[in-house]
């Protein structure tokens, strides 16, 4: 089952550099590149193949495909260390059109397959 995340207005501008050098890098033909995304509860219905949503300005506007799962990782682009429940993504963005209008919260929610 897919999951939604808020990306705190706090950190959107860093997502948004994190995500452009992702892109930067594919395009050069980087290969073995992953995002992740760091929460504290495990989503214990959330598997490899399932989508994490991405929301933020109040709408929920992206998505990566799930890889896997680790209990802590390292950014390699910022350096920052992060613990718990680190879920794995494919590096490719896909964006969301239309964008779901949805105001913000924290942790995640689980829904349904979006198009």
């Amino acid at each position: 089952m897919d999951i939604i995340v808020t990306i705190p207005r706090t950190r959107q501008a860093e997502v948004e550099a994190e995500e452009a050098e992702v892109a930067r890098r594919l395009a050069a033909g980087e290969k073995g590149l992953a995002n992740f995304w760091c929460t504290r509860v495990w989503p214990r219905k959330l598997e490899a193949g399932d989508r994490v949503y991405f929301l933020w300005d109040c709408a929920v506007r992206a998505w990566h495909e799930v890889t896997g799962f680790d209990e802590g990782l390292s950014c390699d682009l910022t350096g920052n260390s992060f613990r718990g429940c680190c879920i794995v993504m494919k590096p490719e963005i896909h964006e969301l059109s239309p964008v779901r209008i949805m105001p913000p919260f924290r942790g995640f929610r689980y829904t349904e397959r979006l198009n």
